[in-house]
């Protein structure tokens, strides 16, 4: 009777302590699914730039909604184990039987997803950036990222602009703009100038103060000027060709399917795909020679291709049967992944979803 009694507490507390173990260890936190979500959202991005390198329009989904579904498996091993064995066992002993629990909590996630889509969401991605959305841009990222990914022309400076036109045969002068940009960027973080959102006749218009002569020269120089200025402005509601006043600045900036077209410069063309699309990847430089399409993204974005599936990749997709991807230790190309992801939640926020995303969680 002992004997029972003490194999009955001996399951009792083999399935009470090792159940409540394992369930322990078990995380229910949001973590996955943030993950999931965020790397589906950076490769629609990715998958975007390529459609567009090979001449197709971009399409974007969005998430309807998200469901956990949990369930709880609980079993019992009897399998024979030798725990211990009784004081006068022998050589080969004699083994008890032990009951282990066995216990398995798995989430299964559902997300949902719907085309976005409408005039509105059209809309947003060929309007140009608007000035305020540019200046919280500039003030939360890099300067120099920033206008040559957003921007198509600062007054006499061109950023390429025309490497979206299919006819277009020669390479801008862009090389200029991405100086003025650099050095620009330089000149604030060094405290020569500041930056700061402003108004022209009652437009918004980006204020750049000199705070000191040097800046202003060197600024001016940049720009093309006839003599250096303390303050500059720039505004997208001036003439291009008004000199009255020198300082007020025409800017153009770029719509979210200009950034799109912008970057897919940067893909990695296979030769064979090159040419079954007609993809022109060499054109003629300014000084005649031949010249790499691709340089124009220099420092923004690298999107490789490969026949097989990369091994490290910070984002991967499978495209017309190739393989595209951002290389895990490229710095640049992660910033303006970021960069990209924060334009289109600014250009296209929530009034264009389709329906609000909601998570459901099992209870605790």
């Amino acid at each position: 009777m002992r004997k029972m009694n003490l194999l009955l507490f001996l399951i009792a507390f083999a399935t009470s302590s090792c159940s409540t173990a394992y369930l322990a260890q078990i995380e229910k936190t949001r973590t996955d699914y943030n993950e999931s979500l965020a790397n589906s959202e950076d490769s629609q991005f990715l998958m975007n730039i390529v459609r567009v390198h090979y001449g197709y329009s971009p399409y974007f989904v969005g998430v309807d909604s998200v469901t956990s579904q949990s369930s709880l498996k609980a079993g019992v091993d009897n399998n024979e184990t030798r725990l211990f064995q009784s004081p006068s066992a022998t050589a080969g002993g004699t083994p008890f039987w032990s009951i282990a629990p066995i216990a398995s909590y798995t989430i299964s996630p559902v997300v949902t997803y719907s085309p976005v889509q409408g005039s509105k969401f059209v809309s947003a991605l060929l309007s140009p950036i608007d000035l305020k959305k540019l200046f919280l841009l500039e003030r939360s990222l890099g300067i120099d990222t920033v206008l040559r990914l957003t921007v198509d022309q600062i007054g006499v400076l061109d950023n390429a602009s025309s490497i979206r036109y299919s006819k277009m045969n020669k390479l801008p002068d862009y090389q200029e703009f991405n100086t003025f940009a650099s050095t620009l960027e330089t000149l604030v973080n060094n405290d020569d100038i500041n930056i700061e959102m402003s108004s022209y006749d009652d437009k918004p218009a980006i204020l750049l103060y000199m705070n000191n002569d040097a800046a202003a020269v060197k600024i001016a120089t940049l720009l093309h000027l006839n003599k250096p200025y303390k303050t500059i402005m720039f505004t997208m509601f001036v003439l291009k060709h008004d000199n009255e006043k020198e300082n007020i600045i025409h800017i153009q900036t770029k719509s979210y399917f200009n950034i799109l077209q912008f970057l897919s410069k940067g893909v990695e063309g296979i030769e064979s795909e090159n040419q079954r699309y007609g993809i022109k990847t060499r054109i003629t430089s300014q000084s005649g020679g031949t010249a790499n399409l691709r340089d124009i993204t220099n420092g923004l974005i690298d999107i490789k291709a490969s026949n097989k599936e990369p091994d490290d990749a910070l984002l991967k997709i499978k495209y017309q049967q190739k393989w595209y991807y951002i290389a895990n230790d490229d710095t640049y190309s992660k910033s303006t992944m970021v960069l990209l992801r924060l334009i289109y939640s600014l250009l296209t926020g929530g009034e264009y979803q389709p329906n609000i995303p909601v998570l459901t969680i099992p209870v605790k």
